[in-house]
């Protein structure tokens, strides 16, 4: 198994048939569903809990990491200790949900995206959203002469 940000790096040996195969491309959870159990999940992993229905709508949805979302629940967890609560209040994950600012890696992230979508084995493992956009851009080539680009102004940053 193998796990990288940018496949588009990896030797071509590596990614081919045979060796690694099955190429399963991560983005950032945008269903509700989904961020609601990375809240969940995160708030455990830092020793805390939250309930699912006390994660409030995420206006950032799909421009959260999971290092995001373990930031939001660590301050949201600072926020309830400080006012003298032992868990995270409903109230405090609110308000450090609606001031969190999600990074500025415009580029770079676009770049890393693009790259595990032309990845990608198998359609199935691309969500609704990816797979209309990929086809509203003109498909897998139309992506790559993107990725090409994006390469080239990321290295001119």
């Amino acid at each position: 198994m193998l796990l990288t940000a940018r496949p588009d790096l990896l030797p071509i040996d590596i990614k081919r048939q045979g060796r690694a195969e099955v190429h399963i491309p991560l983005f950032y959870p945008y269903k509700d569903e989904e961020l609601q159990q990375m809240f969940v999940m995160l708030a455990k992993k830092l020793g805390t809990s939250i309930e699912a229905e006390d994660v409030p709508p995420i206006p950032q949805k799909g421009l959260l990491s999971g290092a995001d979302i373990e930031g939001i629940v660590g301050r949201a967890m600072r926020k309830s200790l400080i006012a003298g609560k032992n868990q995270i209040t409903k109230e405090a994950l609110a308000e450090v949900v609606a001031q969190f600012m999600p990074s500025t890696q415009g580029l770079e992230k676009e770049l890393q995206e693009t790259a595990a979508i032309i990845e990608c084995t198998d359609r199935e493992f691309l969500p609704p959203p990816i797979v209309k956009a990929m086809e509203k851009a003109g498909g897998r080539g139309a992506l790559q002469e993107r990725l090409t680009a994006l390469k080239q102004l990321v290295a001119a940053l």
